[in-house]
């Protein structure tokens, strides 16, 4: 005969552990649903229960039954018993809201509404195990690199005026390389030292060429390593924020080499719909002149424009 030498609460206690473990399996066994989900195209379009009634409407008058619907502050996700009934959907989704929401099918956790409420969820699967989408994406470092290169020049240009130091030119060669060019050397030695402090980022080596003198400034290598790393970083931001637009928790979006990025969605059925997404420009920004309303006479409008001028296309004179 064999008695139990353990007290009564440690019985209990492995109960209750075997209890718990079985209760957050569960979602496990109840597989997924065809779904449709609705996001606005944009963080200005929001999903609110007047966006939810245009569907319900919509979907009744098609004909098209759903299982249930819910609604968050992201997006708007509906249920179908199949996927024919979940492709017809989506197209009348799609017809009745317009290029103002993305419209894209995917697979939802059929986990009964009691398991959610105690924060139970189906395990996570890979690619290999539930399927879906892999995208391998090139990012355009030296492009960045570039602009930010431009962007240096343009700094370092109102860096010698505002020092008074005179310059001839300023070119850039190649992605990361900036050459400016002085009548003398004495303004050249002057740049230098002021450059060598305030931008030491770049590598700035003296040289003279036949009737002036040129300072070539480099991005040093662990400037541009840096660089790099800060690129791909932000491409990754970028492209982690368009995964949300999908409602995909367990999407993965990584490095990959130097100047690549893989997104893996697992779940997503709509091929078309991801790639959209995660491929579209941004919007282009709109800048609008303001200042405080003040009254001015032709003439003095006229006496403007000219200095006005002369600021921004100062770069391409000598100085």
């Amino acid at each position: 005969m064999i008695t139990n030498r353990y007290p009564l609460w440690k019985n209990l206690l492995i109960l209750f552990v075997i209890i718990c473990g079985f209760t957050y399996a569960l979602p496990n066994i109840f597989g997924e649903y065809p779904a449709v989900q609705v996001t606005g195209s944009n963080a200005a379009i929001s999903v609110d229960v007047n966006t939810m009634n245009t569907i319900t409407t919509a979907l009744n008058n098609a004909a098209v039954n759903y299982q249930g619907i819910q609604r968050n502050d992201r997006y708007i996700m509906l249920q179908f018993a199949s996927t024919d009934t979940q492709l017809k959907a989506k197209e009348t989704i799609q017809q009745v809201l317009g290029d103002n929401y993305l419209v894209a099918i995917n697979l939802e956790p059929a986990v009964p509404g009691w398991l959610k409420s105690l924060q139970a969820a189906p395990m996570k699967l890979g690619l290999d195990l539930r399927g879906g989408v892999h995208f391998l994406l090139q990012v355009d470092v030296d492009s960045v690199l570039q602009q930010r290169v431009e962007g240096d020049l343009h700094n370092i240009t109102q860096t010698l005026r505002d020092e008074r130091i005179r310059y001839g030119g300023v070119t850039r060669r190649g992605s990361h390389e900036i050459l400016l060019q002085f009548r003398d050397q004495e303004n050249c030695d002057n740049a230098a030292t002021l450059l060598n402090r305030r931008y030491p980022e770049f590598t700035w080596t003296k040289s003279i060429v036949s009737d002036h003198t040129e300072l070539k400034g480099d991005l040093s290598p662990a400037a541009l390593y840096q660089a790099r790393r800060d690129i791909l970083e932000q491409a990754m931001n970028i492209l982690r924020n368009r995964v949300n637009e999908l409602g995909i928790s367990d999407a993965v979006v990584q490095q990959q080499g130097e100047s690549r990025v893989s997104v893996d969605l697992p779940g997503i059925q709509d091929t078309a719909q991801a790639k959209n997404i995660l491929g579209k420009k941004p919007q282009p920004l709109s800048f609008i002149w303001w200042m405080k309303p003040i009254m001015l006479l032709p003439q003095k409008v006229e006496l403007c424009l000219p200095v006005i001028d002369s600021i921004i296309f100062t770069d391409s004179l000598f100085y």
